[in-house]
């Protein structure tokens, strides 16, 4: 049986989402190239540039000779609001802050040099800004004063009250209503809002 939901999301999400952006530069495209490939807090490439091997980190790593990544990295990668201690030295000894992406390791005297890794701030993943194009925006984990958005407000699970809510929340976001939503357990996800 064909599902005509998920290829109505499908087409919905393609089609807000498929007007072509140009970066500015160069290493902006490279590294929206390697950012679709991996995803991560910080991630460290093999080679400068956000090329070759990748691996993803999200918390700290004491040495990195336990993931086998242990002096390897020739450019990082990190997600935006983030700051991370790279170290040359494991345990966390001879550390530098970084809080932007490094195409090139070397510049900052720790091409292949880098042993130990640890966060120092991360922002909540679930706080990630909304996809918007130009028909519809795609909510992947909607906020209402920074908390989750109950499915449905009254308790219930009927399609018609998380609909409502739905709706409710597309509208407070500028836009006519949703196309889809998830009830996850009670909270409002995955929300499609059409313009």
């Amino acid at each position: 049986m064909i599902n005509w939901k998920a290829g109505a999301v499908a087409f919905f999400v393609m089609a807000a989402f498929s007007a072509p952006s140009i970066p500015a530069h160069a290493e902006d495209m490279q590294l929206q190239v390697a950012q679709s490939r991996v995803d991560g807090s910080l991630v460290l490439y093999s080679e400068d540039q956000f090329q070759g091997s990748a691996l993803p980190f999200e918390g700290e790593q004491a040495n990195l000779s336990d993931s086998g990544w242990n002096n390897q990295a020739e450019s990082l990668s990190i997600r935006e609001g983030d700051i991370w201690e790279v170290c040359g030295e494991t345990e966390f000894r001879d550390c530098k802050r970084i809080d932007s992406n490094v195409p090139d390791l070397g510049k900052l005297g720790l091409n292949k040099k880098i042993s130990s890794i640890r966060p120092i701030q991360q922002i909540d993943p679930t706080l990630i800004k909304p996809l918007e194009g130009r028909t519809a925006g795609f909510f992947p984990t909607p906020r209402r004063n920074d908390a989750s958005v109950p499915a449905c407000p009254t308790g219930g699970t009927g399609k018609k009250c998380v609909q409502k809510e739905a709706n409710s929340f597309c509208a407070e976001n500028g836009y006519k209503d949703s196309a889809y939503f998830v009830n996850n357990e009670g909270v409002l996800e995955e929300v499609l809002c059409k313009r």
